[in-house]
């Protein structure tokens, strides 16, 4: 019991149960993975402290704000609180308790390369889930889909194979191309910094090359196709080009070869990848970003209802958490400005200026497989925040606010 509740094996089931949760429950109030939290909580009770510092105060000051801002814009449409509401509350103080229990197991460098191996496990599994759903290995397949998709997008299909754009566990393809990003920041750093035998390096190159296949082919993310691009840069930076020169041409070869066993579908995905990467329409006309992806229409349209419905104050303190189609922008700053306006347009700046001065410090410090591999997850996870929004999804935030805990105890402890 005390290795299961207490010790960093608590934080590796966490990140199992808040990566693997249904579809079906992802909307509930209290999810299955906060009462493992407050399991572990309850448990190390007597050990618990407060959780101090500035990521701890900046999500207080946002939890704060989300009360009055909701408050505000409820009494002016006249609605009632319900748990609705106290769900959003909730979250960014789920956040917190995150922090307290990494706080309280996560104190030295072996437990941290524990909880990263494990990550790196979690994600073998994801991969072969993936696998299993991309070549719909029926009966798993189904159970897979009815787990992890919205079972009304799946009843209007035709079957449950490969769809056009691959959602995965997370039911949405760019937000499953970013967690396998995450995943392949570890395989790249293995392969750079880790003293592996052979057939783990090996390992890691297959585990790496199905993470490209994935992402490229069947998410057709351009989010996620360019931090795949990042990541192999840093390794172009860290093992020189003539070992990363193979390690490309190797992983180019492999997914033009994969990509040739599958339909139609496979060469679509990657003729509208490649054209959208152009800024390009399928026509081929020239287009920017946000018209390529209709952005410009939704936060036209976000823009317009939050000056025209908001309340005499939501300039300075937003809409708060009042209807969903109010806020849900596909941009994590809009997204929070019209939650919290310029007030929490400020704390989410600060907030990264926080997380870019700890990747700063990675960079600049003497570069090791615990130090890469955290600075990775998170560059990964942050990324997302400009074309989606990390810190408010269900899956993506606690595990990004995790990890960054983990990296600012290593800054602040010098546990490396």
């Amino acid at each position: 019991m005390k290795f299961l509740l207490n010790s960093w094996f608590s934080i590796s089931v966490l990140i199992t149960l808040i990566l693997f949760i249904p579809y079906e429950v992802s909307f509930l109030t209290f999810k299955p993975f906060d009462f493992w939290l407050f399991a572990v909580l309850i448990y190390n009770a007597n050990k618990i402290i407060l959780p101090k510092g500035n990521l701890v105060k900046i999500l207080l000051s946002i939890s704060f704000l989300s009360v009055l801002s909701t408050s505000l814009q409820a009494s002016k449409d006249s609605l009632i609180f319900d748990l609705v509401f106290f769900s959003h509350f909730y979250r960014y103080f789920r956040l917190i308790l995150i922090i307290t229990v990494v706080k309280l197991l996560v104190t030295d460098a072996y437990s941290i390369s524990e909880v990263i191996k494990s990550f790196y496990v979690i994600g073998s599994v994801t991969i072969l889930i993936s696998i299993i759903q991309i070549l719909d290995i029926a009966p798993i397949s189904i159970f897979f889909n009815n787990l992890f998709v919205d079972k009304e997008l799946i009843s209007s299909l035709t079957g449950y194979g490969i769809v056009e754009r691959f959602g995965g566990i997370m039911g949405n393809p760019n937000a499953m191309g970013i967690l396998l990003c995450s995943f392949g920041g570890i395989a790249i750093t293995k392969l750079t910094y880790s003293k592996s035998r052979i057939y783990s390096r090996v390992f890691s190159v297959i585990y790496f090359i199905s993470i490209l296949i994935i992402v490229a082919v069947f998410t057709s993310s351009r989010t996620s196709v360019l931090i795949l691009l990042i990541l192999i840069s840093i390794v172009f930076l860290s093992i020189g080009f003539r070992k990363s020169f193979y390690v490309a041409m190797f992983s180019l070869i492999s997914l033009i070869f994969i990509s040739s066993i599958f339909n139609y579908d496979v060469y679509e995905n990657l003729y509208r990848l490649i054209y959208l990467m152009e800024f390009k329409t399928i026509e081929g006309d020239e287009a920017s970003f946000v018209e390529l992806t209709g952005r410009n229409f939704l936060w036209q349209d976000r823009l317009d209802v939050f000056f025209t419905k908001g309340h005499n104050l939501v300039l300075f303190f937003g809409m708060g958490f009042t209807k969903i189609y109010y806020d849900y922008s596909d941009n994590g700053l809009l997204t929070f400005f019209i939650n919290f306006g310029l007030l929490g347009l400020m704390l989410k700046i600060v907030l990264y200026i926080l997380i870019l001065k700890l990747l700063y410090y990675f960079y600049k410090r003497d570069t090791d497989f615990i130090k890469m591999s955290v600075g990775l997850i998170l560059i990964s996870l942050f990324l997302f925040e400009f074309s989606s929004e990390t810190f408010d999804h269900i899956k993506l935030g606690p595990i990004f606010f995790l990890f960054l805990q983990m990296g600012l105890q290593i800054k602040e402890k010098s546990i490396i």
